[in-house]
């Protein structure tokens, strides 16, 4: 993920630094290096990619944060269910060592 975001991030700043713009003193206009039709739509493109990836980078920043509370907030489940399952265990060894444990009916 981060590795994506970091790729684009150099490509974006890769495809600023090639376009540099240089001034045509006869017709007074500004010009680009590199010439090309479908230039404002790769660089809309890009831009398109760079918003959605920042919104995803988002999105799971908080997703991550709401399975954390979520975590949190069953921890307290998981220490019963071991200590209900230590408990189920001890209970069938001193059954089995006193000779106690019956078939269920």
């Amino acid at each position: 993920m981060w590795c994506f975001l970091l790729m684009l991030i150099y490509i974006a700043y890769w495809w600023g630094s090639f376009k540099r713009t240089n001034t045509d003193n006869d017709n007074n206009r500004t010009t680009t290096s590199m010439e090309s039709p479908h230039e404002h739509q790769q660089a809309q493109l890009f831009s398109r990619i760079i918003n959605n990836v920042e919104k995803l980078n988002e999105a799971i920043v908080m997703l991550n944060g709401m399975l954390q509370d979520t975590n949190t907030k069953n921890m307290n489940t998981e220490i019963v269910a071991q200590m209900w399952k230590n408990y189920q265990s001890n209970v069938q060894f001193h059954l089995e060592a006193t000779d106690s444990l019956k078939e269920p009916k």
